[in-house]
């Protein structure tokens, strides 16, 4: 018997010949707009993983398949604030070998993680692991296909560590955790934000957003954005709307989920990933001024003193 338990949700036998999966299509140009080594989201899925030997797992049996995206017809009431909250609260589902029961475990995805500066950079190495198991699982297989096993999720756990996930990319990643031995379900929490540092940058939640709800098709630097219809004046300011930092040493971009109606100065509840507000935030946003198309903000609670901004609607073209 092995000396390891295996927490995953039960699944089946290997079953006849894997297909690849469908996976979103990705523009080598796309590129990952606050790193600051830019690469495209093609780039990252064909980068070849060299870490060490993660855990097994024991034989046919597979993690939940992750609940299916949304069509963009159900999911264009989501707010930027609700979706966030899906980030907060990513359910995963595993099998308790000592109770002989399915269960789950509620994980806070919150943290701020940006490929380009050192102490917020997601664990490389982990995710090497993780990669590396999942291969040599699918080797291992031999061509037979695994319920709930995929080549395409290797993509997925990618996306996770480089802060570009969504929600149910982050389900299956901590189902591969727990799948190859990386945690358990006590400590799932733990090795989401201290192990592997799994979290989601600025450009990584408000793409994920507007994908989620059908705007675009595809990730979009962060300058896409600033071409977009710009706001002149604050009763121009919309819900959805973008804020694009200016005069940074590093871009950050928010989206507005609704304005305050009748409030002077103008309030408006700003929803972002922001390293100074701790990851994940939806705050109060002041508008103290605008001139040439440029407005000065206050950030309330969790930032100090005032940002300059353009403020744009986001457009399904382009």
């Amino acid at each position: 018997m092995s000396r390891f338990l295996h927490w995953f949700h039960p699944g089946g036998f290997p079953i006849g010949t894997e297909s690849e999966p469908a996976t979103r299509e990705f523009d080598c140009l796309d590129l990952l707009a606050d790193d600051s080594v830019f690469m495209s989201r093609r780039s990252i899925a064909r980068r070849g993983p060299h870490g060490i030997s993660a855990g097994t797992p024991a034989a046919g049996v597979a993690p939940a398949q992750p609940a299916p995206t949304p069509t963009p017809q159900t999911a264009r009431s989501l707010s930027p604030a609700e979706f966030a909250n899906m980030f907060r609260n990513v359910r995963v589902e595993y099998y308790d070998p000592h109770s002989g029961m399915a269960d789950s475990v509620t994980i806070d995805v919150h943290i701020y993680s940006n490929n380009g500066i050192d102490d917020r950079r997601g664990n490389m190495a982990e995710k090497s692991r993780l990669i590396s198991a999942l291969r040599r699982e699918l080797r291992t297989a031999g061509g037979l296909g695994l319920i709930g096993v995929k080549r395409g999720h290797k993509v997925q756990i990618a996306h996770c560590f480089f802060g570009k996930g969504n929600p149910e990319e982050f389900k299956v990643t901590l189902q591969y955790a727990l799948r190859y031995n990386r945690a358990t379900p006590l400590n799932l929490q733990n090795y989401c934000d201290r192990n592997a540092r799994l979290g989601i940058d600025c450009s990584g939640f408000v793409n994920t957003y507007f994908e989620r709800i059908g705007t675009i098709s595809r990730h979009r630097h962060i300058n896409e954005y600033e071409r977009g219809t710009q706001r002149s004046t604050t009763d121009e300011i919309r819900a959805l709307d973008v804020l694009v930092w200016q005069n940074t040493t590093m871009r950050h971009i928010a989206v507005i989920d609704h304005v305050i109606e009748g409030t002077s100065p103008l309030k408006m509840v700003v929803v972002e990933s922001s390293g100074s507000k701790g990851g994940l935030a939806v705050s109060e946003y002041t508008v103290l001024g605008v001139n040439n198309q440029i407005f000065r903000v206050n950030r309330g609670e969790g930032s100090s003193g005032t940002s300059t901004v353009k403020i744009a609607e986001v457009s399904s073209s382009g």
